[in-house]
C-alpha cells in the first residue's frame, strides 16, 4: 500500500499503531451492493477511468467484459443482480479471518422513486423478491 499510495497513506503515530496491535475486532459490518469485473492496472495495461488511478488502487472495475455483463442491471444503474458475487465476497471473508465474526449490515435492491407507484405495487415486486432469494441463498451457501 505503501509503494502504491505514497503520501495518500494515512499514517499513524507510534501509540496509535500499539493501540490497534493490541486491539481486538469484534465483528466486521459489511455493506454489499454490486459486483464487478476487476482488471488489476499493475500489472496489466488500463484505460484510464474509474479505479485506474493511484488512489483507487490501480483496480479498473468493469460491470461488462464485451457482451458479458456481470448480471441484470436493475434500475439503479450501477447495481446488478450476481448473487454469485456476494457468495464469493462471503467465502473470501470466512476464509481469510475465520475468527471475527462478521454482519451484513446492509443489502438491497436499487429501486427508483416513481410516484405512481403504489403501496401494494412496492409490497409485492417479483424482481426485487428474486433478487432477495437470490441473495439468501448465496448467504446460505457461504454458510454451509
Amino acid at each position: 500500500m505503501v509503494n502504491i499510495l505514497g503520501t495518500a497513506l494515512l499514517r499513524f503515530l507510534t501509540n496509535e499503531v500499539n493501540i490497534l496491535k493490541n486491539s481486538r475486532v469484534y465483528f466486521t459490518g459489511i455493506n454489499r451492493y454490486t459486483s464487478y469485473f476487476i482488471r488489476d492496472c499493475l500489472v496489466s495495461p488500463c484505460n484510464t477511468g474509474s479505479g485506474a488511478f493511484k488512489a483507487e488502487g490501480f483496480a479498473l472495475k468493469l460491470d461488462r467484459i464485451g457482451n458479458v455483463t456481470i448480471g441484470e442491471l436493475i434500475d439503479v444503474n450501477w447495481q446488478h443482480i450476481y448473487p454469485e458475487g456476494f457468495r464469493k465476497m462471503l467465502d473470501y471473508l470466512k476464509n481469510r479471518y475465520p475468527e471475527i465474526p462478521f454482519f451484513i449490515t446492509e443489502k438491497r435492491f436499487g429501486d427508483l422513486q416513481k410516484p405512481e407507484t403504489t403501496i401494494k405495487e412496492l409490497l409485492h415486486v417479483a424482481k426485487r423478491t428474486q433478487y432477495m432469494s437470490g441473495y439468501l441463498e448465496a448467504l446460505q451457501a457461504a454458510m454451509r
